[in-house]
């Protein structure tokens, strides 16, 4: 069982965002509310927020969030796990879970995207002492809106994905099955370029890629079937780009 002093042990998660922004005049063409946004982090992060220039051309202003918490892949799901089961039981448990939820940086987005119009959250990822979980944004879904949803099925399939007592380094949320040159491949959304149609919210429950620091390496895990995809053959960008 998680107790509120276990809770407040781990301390408040540390955040660093980074985003690409264009430039001119040896000037960054910043977000014009970006110091407001700071202003508020402040009061509920530790945090470094970033942006780096590049020339016109290409995507920016979509944000690449990192949060790092003092604590590992287990623990930190046996609190989500707390936190499903007893929901609502007591305002007190819930109110600190929700800053491991990131429910108040979230909050503080959506005020920032209502002042400066359509921010989102390119990549989000949660930095833990044994394990990185990296979810990936696809065209027209938003991630705090599924947030919660992706952490309880990590949750729910935690005894699945652990390999003979190895828990995955890396959880990478989500892949896609695809065919080339008539192989069965599996690869990342494409941003901008993404050739799927159709994709829903369902699609980040679906399939992930793990990666096992030690033995087991790379496997793609298979949601719906809750098993491993046998012999998967991951491609990687540059991998597609030759392709």
């Amino acid at each position: 069982m998680v107790h509120k002093i276990d809770i407040l042990d781990i301390g408040k998660p540390m955040l660093k965002i980074g985003y690409d922004a264009f430039y001119s005049n040896f000037e960054i063409e910043d977000f014009e509310f970006i110091s407001d946004f700071k202003t508020d982090l402040d009061l509920e992060y530790s945090h470094f927020t970033k942006a780096r220039p590049v020339g016109r051309g290409g995507s920016a202003y979509e944000l690449v969030v990192e949060f790092f918490l003092k604590v590992d892949l287990k623990t930190y799901l046996t609190i989500i796990g707390y936190h499903i089961a007893n929901k609502g039981k007591d305002k007190l448990i819930d109110a600190l879970i929700d800053k491991y939820l990131f429910k108040p940086f979230f909050n503080l987005l959506q005020s920032f995207s209502r002042k400066q119009g359509d921010i989102e959250i390119y990549e989000f990822k949660i930095e833990l002492f044994d394990s990185q979980i990296k979810i990936i944004k696809v065209e027209g879904i938003s991630i705090p809106e599924i947030f919660d949803k992706i952490i309880e099925n990590i949750y729910l399939h935690f005894d699945n994905i652990v390999v003979e007592d190895e828990f995955p380094s890396e959880l990478v949320i989500l892949v896609f099955y695809d065919r080339l040159n008539d192989m069965d491949v599996y690869r990342p959304p494409l941003g901008v370029n993404e050739t799927k149609f159709n994709i829903s919210e369902s699609d980040y429950f679906k399939l992930w890629k793990l990666n096992y620091e030690f033995v087991h390496g790379l496997k793609i895990y298979d949601l719906v079937n809750k098993k491993f995809v046998e012999s998967a053959n991951f491609i990687n960008d540059d991998e597609l780009n030759i392709w």
